[in-house]
């Protein structure tokens, strides 16, 4: 499974909870937060800390915060995070404290680990360290909370994903809006020129939420923090920028200067002997250096304030118009400016600074390439960057988009062009190249005036191609990112040229995928009942993809009681449909949660709800029309005792297929709450049930129950019988308490090398790799002794006939471990090509899972390549080769 899916699944889906609600779920927590730049992430982990610092002074008793700044941290190889934080509280602190008073702490449950912005190590490498290590503390303090924060792009949730939920920092809803504008403009100056109506909060609330062009700058609160800024400062709304960079710009501009002296207030810390541009550059040649590494080798943030003088003194010589003399005390100067009025770098810890927000680092950053270039059309020094570092890599990513929408002119058309034209690795496929333009040019409507109509229609064409392409040949992964260019063209003039170039080309797409295209940047209606039309009267080929579309743009439709009542009554007749033995078929399922996921929140909840509940209930209905209800109750998101009982009661009937019994397993998961009911049924399950079912009630034990002694105690008396079937997933349901024994550690690599079970095998393996320190001789003998286990299957399984149930599961899990174990030898990529050369389509399938997960290598990637430049490179699998090779791309960054 690919990394976007994985995070996808991983986070909280589509519920919103209060910080309050999200940490009351149950005690004590494993959280990782997500968000992008600006999204509040280091704000709300910095609340959070202050709120529980000031309940732990009023009452002892109460948990005590530690909060961790990936920015400020120094990870050190080969030790514990313990030993981190204690040399970290004495470095910035200056307070000696005794390891074991952070062991006692951590150990009693009232200690709380806050990391924020794991993204921001220095390296791919520091970051997966320090991903290690916080696995390994959660495993270790089994009492303590934890809650980690990152931004999506470079984090890999697979590292934490067993033991932590996972939740995504949600845009700010209008009311949230109204608040803020509310509490800004009733404790802030504001501009003297201003009419009272203009800035009145409910007024400007819905107007900015009405304008496309302010409403998306409305949705972080780094942004909607800066458009206040600027309202309040100028009076008026109609004077705020379109494009990010230009909004960052005006943040930096006003924060320098503007933001006193408009007031008229005169401060000793102004560096009086420096023009505003000499300013600007000097700040941006450090924010460049400082983002690349070329300061510090162990921080791209942090720097001591020394070095900070110097390298602003170094900026400000190398502009030529100040005396090398004074630039010493100038760069002084301009230090204590910039962090006590001006607020742009912040004091880390004793004697290291930062910048206020990574993001105005990286617009700085983004500001000093493009100021290399002199002239129209000296683009040398920019595409020299954009060739040196990657357009894709994570850490530049963000400063590519910015560095790219800067542009205008002549530089513009050669810029773009470059990006355009750049050649990634697998542009063919992957289409990366062409959507980072696609997605600049959304976001900067006033660099598209610069360009070329022939240009702009090039990558609109391009673009739709991509976006109304079969997203089952396109790869997951790749869909999902031409939606996302798609969206950010909205309100803008790209939306215009993308309808028109729609509806001439019409005939040339699928419909389902061009309705898709149609609900991001046209008629919204007129899309959804298109598309809900598709999934009712189509065939089953055309509407299987088509529904899985439309869950994927949930956040694009709304649908109403006309449509709810329509797709619930398709759902009976197409569970029997087809034959059940098509692993393929999700139809029905699909449709499920897509009524659950629109009746949550509506009028048709208790209509959908009863249906389900009957459908679950009845035992003459077929297992897919019952699974496919127990999924839907699941996505309806009612956590009621009729619902669980109906979901206990299917998913523990004997005389279901496994299967089929997943559904409920997986809808009792999502709902969540750790009910004794439901923890009796998981518990029951783990006594010997089917690998599929033994995954969900690990899952759930680890997440929602694992706490409570009563199921420990029975945990441990199930891992006592090494002969369990379901061995494996006992002990990982277990082990976050007090980690692995060196006798299970034993046990399960004995499984793992040598089980006559295929299950088992791979259930030990991942329990291993997941709550277990596995070295790199390991994982590459048990890597062959399990290409030794799955070569076999290849003879059992005829060319041109799909293998048995039985055999397909042990192809597909045993593929999917072996690309767990990041092994890239030859017996392993020469398997993954043996199975894609099978003639059935289900092995090819699980070609594609073993060949995506081994490790980013010259070989791995001309076997991939290898793969969809043959005629079996077609459908589901050629974007499972996609997805492939998108997992292999992410293990290299990240």
């Amino acid at each position: 499974m690919d990394v976007a899916t994985h995070l996808r699944r991983a986070v909280k889906n589509r519920a919103r909870y209060s910080s309050k609600d999200m940490l009351s779920e149950q005690t004590p927590q494993h959280i990782v937060i997500v968000g992008g730049p600006g999204s509040g992430k280091t704000t709300l982990l910095s609340m959070l800390t202050r709120m529980l610092a000031a309940a732990n002074i009023a009452d002892a008793s109460a948990k005590m915060p530690v909060l961790l700044r990936v920015r400020d941290l120094s990870v050190s190889g080969g030790e514990s995070l313990t030993s981190d934080i204690v040399r970290d509280a004495q470095r910035w602190l200056d307070l000696q404290i005794e390891r074991s008073f952070i062991d006692d702490l951590f150990a009693s449950g009232q200690g709380l680990l806050i990391v924020d912005g794991v993204d921001e190590a220095q390296s791919a490498s520091s970051r997966n360290e320090l991903l290690a290590k916080i696995d390994l503390f959660a495993g270790k303090y089994e009492r303590a909370t934890i809650v980690v924060s990152s931004r999506i792009v470079g984090y890999d949730p697979r590292v934490l994903d067993r033991s932590f939920e996972h939740y995504e920092l949600a845009p700010f809803s209008e009311q949230q809006v109204r608040e803020v504008l509310a509490g800004a403009l009733s404790s802030g100056p504001v501009h003297r020129g201003a009419a009272a109506n203009d800035l009145d909060s409910e007024k400007l609330a819905k107007r900015i939420v009405a304008d496309p062009r302010l409403s998306t700058l409305a949705e972080t609160p780094l942004l909607l923090s800066i458009v206040v800024r600027i309202i309040m400062e100028r009076g008026t709304v109609d004077r705020l920028p379109r494009e990010r960079h230009s909004l960052y710009d005006t943040a930096v501009d006003m924060m320098l200067s503007e933001w006193d002296a408009q007031r008229g207030i005169e401060t000793a810390e102004w560096p009086s002997n420096l023009d505003h541009g000499e300013i600007r550059q000097a700040l941006e040649t450090v924010a460049y250096r400082i983002h690349a590494g070329q300061l510090k080798h162990d921080s791209t943030s942090a720097i001591e304030s020394a070095t900070l003088e110097y390298e602003l003194t170094a900026a400000l010589e190398a502009l030529g118009t100040v005396d090398a003399h004074r630039a010493r005390g100038h760069a002084r100067n301009l230090l204590r400016y910039a962090v006590v009025r001006a607020g742009l770098l912040v004091e880390s810890g004793p004697g290291y600074f930062a910048f206020c927000h990574r993001v105005m680092q990286e617009h700085l950053a983004a500001c000093a390439i493009s100021a290399r270039a002199h002239g129209l059309s000296a683009t040398e020094p920019i595409v020299q960057h954009l060739a040196e570092n990657g357009l894709h890599t994570p850490e530049w990513r963000n400063v590519n988009l910015l560095l790219l929408s800067m542009q205008r002119g002549d530089r513009a058309q050669r810029v773009i062009g470059y990006a355009l034209d750049a050649g990634s690795a697998h542009e063919e496929w992957l289409h990366r190249d062409l959507l980072i333009v696609g997605e600049v040019m959304g976001e900067s409507p006033a660099l598209v005036s610069d360009l070329t109509d022939e240009f702009v229609t090039r990558v609109i064409k391009r673009v739709l191609a991509v976006c109304t392409s079969d997203r089952l040949e396109a790869g997951y992964m790749t869909a999902q990112a031409a939606s996302r260019v798609l969206r950010s063209w909205r309100d803008t003039p790209m939306a215009d040229l993308a309808r028109q170039s729609l509806r001439d080309s019409a005939d040339d797409r699928t419909r389902a995928e061009q309705f898709c295209a149609e609900a991001l940047v046209g008629d919204v209606n007129l899309a959804r009942d298109a598309l809900v039309e598709i999934i009712v009267s189509s065939s089953a080929e055309i509407a299987d993809p088509a529904a899985l579309a439309v869950r994927d743009l949930d956040v694009d439709l709304h649908c109403g009681p006309t449509q709810i009542e329509s797709l619930l009554d398709s759902i009976s007749p197409r569970a029997v449909e087809r034959d059940s033995e098509d692993q393929y078929f999700r139809l029905p399922y699909t449709t499920a949660e897509l009524v659950g996921f629109f009746a949550s929140g509506g009028p048709s909840r208790e209509k959908v709800r009863q249906a389900y509940l009957s459908w679950v209930n009845d035992e003459s209905n077929s297992e897919r029309l019952r699974g496919a209800a127990a999924t839907g109750l699941g996505w309806l998101g009612e956590n009621s005792i009729e619902v669980r009982q109906s979901l206990i009661r299917m998913v523990l009937d004997q005389q279901i297929s496994a299967g089929s019994r997943s559904w409920p397993a997986y809808a009792l998961h999502r709902l969540g709450g750790g009910e004794a009911e439901v923890v009796e049924a998981m518990l029951a399950i783990l006594s010997g049930e089917a690998p599929i079912l033994c995954g969900w009630a690990q899952s759930y034990l680890s997440t929602y129950a694992t706490r409570s002694p009563e199921v420990v105690a029975r945990l441990q008396v199930l891992a006592a019988d090494g002969d369990l079937p379901t061995l494996p997933w006992v002990l990982a349901a277990s082990v976050r308490l007090s980690g692995l024994k060196p006798g299970q550690i034993e046990q399960l690599e004995s499984i793992a090398a040598s089980d006559g079970s295929m299950s088992r095998r791979v259930g030990a393996i991942e329990t291993l790799i997941q709550c277990a320190e596995t070295t790199a001789d390991w994982r590459c003998s048990t890597a062959q002794r399990l290409v030794e286990a799955l070569t076999p299957l290849l003879i059992e399984a005829p060319t041109g006939e799909a293998p048995k149930d039985e055999a397909l599961d042990d192809a597909w899990q045993g593929m999917g471990a072996l690309g767990s174990l990041r092994v890239s030898s030859p017996e392993a990529r020469d398997l993954c090509l043996r199975f894609f050369r099978h003639g059935s389509e289900h092995m090819r399938m699980a070609a594609t899972y073993g060949i995506g997960g081994l490790p980013a290598d010259a070989p791995v990637f001309s076997a991939i390549a290898a793969m969809l430049n043959t005629d079996e490179a077609v459908g589901r699998v050629r974007g499972g080769l996609v997805d492939a090779l998108h997992r292999v791309l992410s293990a290299e960054s990240s």
